[in-house]
């Protein structure tokens, strides 16, 4: 899978979220993209309730992966104490969505062991400070309680060639709630280098 991702990721614009940000750091170590986009996701560190997860995912592997099985784990997501305090509009985040978002890692067992395999491993990957080599976006939604502005902040320190862009009272889940905000900052960075390919021609 990584190699598969490798290949995919090789000079083109990268962009992750949350859980996924360790791991588009360790592909632009490897597979060299042209730019890198980052948003909300552990740089250097994990909230506490993914490392409390990661604990468990190492210890209990099994129970993990049965703990990820989908009838139980939408129904805690879709409630008031799940998904919905990680939008601004709480009604975003409703039983359809919380499907949608969850369907592709909890719907089949063996996709449920890679997660907590992924949950397992998140602690080292999330500690590692690779710095790519290749222009890097810290697109980071203000208000998020899980990873906060100042961890886009700080990362700029070990993300030499990197430039934090806040989205204005936008929380953890912004991709979902304000799609095109992202889709935005990603078009005009994909715009500044293609512009920088054709003068460099």
């Amino acid at each position: 899978m990584v190699d598969r991702l490798r290949a995919l990721a090789s000079g083109k614009v990268v962009v992750a979220h949350g859980l996924a940000v360790p791991l588009a750091l360790r592909l632009a170590k490897e597979a060299e993209p042209a730019a890198l986009v980052l948003s909300n996701g552990p740089l250097g560190a994990l909230d506490p309730i993914t490392a409390a997860c990661s604990r468990g995912a190492r210890r209990l592997p099994t129970l993990a992966a049965a703990a990820l099985r989908p009838t139980a784990l939408r129904a805690w997501l879709a409630s008031s104490a799940g998904m919905r305090r990680l939008v601004v509009n709480p009604y975003v985040m409703d039983r359809d969505m919380v499907v949608r978002v969850t369907e592709g890692w909890t719907s089949q067992p063996n996709r449920r062991r890679a997660v907590a395999r992924w949950l397992g491993e998140l602690p080292s990957e999330a500690t590692r400070t690779v710095a790519p080599k290749c222009p890097t976006l810290l697109a980071w939604g203000d208000e998020d309680n899980l990873y906060p502005a100042h961890v886009a902040d700080s990362a700029t320190a070990w993300l030499p060639n990197s430039t934090h862009v806040r989205i204005p009272g936008a929380r953890h889940l912004h991709p979902i709630e304000r799609p095109w905000e992202l889709a935005d900052i990603v078009a005009e960075l994909v715009a500044e280098q293609l512009s920088r390919t054709i003068g460099a021609e």
